[in-house]
């Protein structure tokens, strides 16, 4: 049986994530975000009770500070998805810094080719063939609509005209030639099922501000590509409050992708 994917991030990040720690932490209704203590911080989303199902939990975010990050990452194995978006913000916060230093370095993440792009010029689109899209990217989906055919699976069917179940995305990826997973099928623990059902789709790109820019946690899986941000302009997380959302933090973000193959 194949390691789960939260079981590979975990893996792959626990090394950095010990010599690491938490700086700070904010937890809105709809971003949680991780601070270190090497000036790096990540974000990743969080579910409303509602559309995704969290868990009740209690949590006093002052009493992570001080912990060390590797503890945070290994929530992603957790199953309560409150936990997993932490572990998954503390892990986007230590994938960050490591991805700049090498850039930094110019040492360009090879083998890997990493880009300043969004999806849209990152990916070979042909109109002859069939996208499916895993969670509602209002901003891309007219501008991909033109490119090929697209289908768009969400949990909120309800958030625009035409949108499939959730439910229905493994029976679509599995006809697709493009897939376009959200990251957050991470926190909500359907992304394996759904990378199994891509199997044999020619681009698979994890997408979103969630998406975990860890190259090696994704080999040995049918994703091509990983399409998320790194922080460009923002030195703290004051302006994360509760109401904040992921589409008012993108002017302090920097849209990347790295070509796995």
């Amino acid at each position: 049986m194949k390691p789960l994917l939260t079981g590979r991030l975990v893996e792959t990040l626990e090394e950095p994530a010990r010599m690491r720690s938490v700086t700070d932490l904010k937890l809105g209704r709809k971003v949680v975000a991780v601070a270190l203590n090497d000036g790096s911080w990540g974000l990743a989303y969080r579910f409303s009770r509602t559309a995704g199902g969290e868990e009740p939990y209690s949590l006093e975010p002052m009493a992570l500070i001080g912990k060390n990050a590797a503890e945070l990452v290994s929530w992603l194995t957790l199953e309560n998805t409150l936990k997993r978006s932490i572990g998954l913000a503390a892990a986007n916060a230590i994938a960050s810094q490591l991805i700049q230093t090498a850039v930094c370095s110019n040492c360009a993440m090879r083998p890997f080719n990493i880009t300043a792009s969004d999806i849209i010029s990152a990916i070979d689109w042909r109109p002859d063939e069939q996208a499916a899209m895993i969670g509602y990217f209002e901003p891309i989906v007219e501008k991909i609509g033109k490119l090929c055919a697209l289908s768009i699976y969400e949990l909120d069917t309800s958030m625009a005209p035409g949108l499939l179940n959730s439910a229905e995305a493994p029976r679509g990826l599995k006809h697709a030639d493009i897939a376009l997973i959200s990251s957050t099928t991470i926190i909500n623990n359907t992304i394996d099922r759904l990378l199994e059902a891509a199997g044999s789709c020619r681009e698979v790109a994890m997408l979103g501000p969630s998406t975990p820019l860890v190259p090696g946690a994704f080999a040995g899986t049918p994703v091509t590509l990983l399409s998320g941000v790194w922080n460009v302009n923002l030195n703290d997380l004051s302006m994360i409050d509760d109401d904040c959302s992921m589409r008012q933090l993108i002017p302090f973000l920097k849209k990347v992708n790295i070509r796995l193959n």
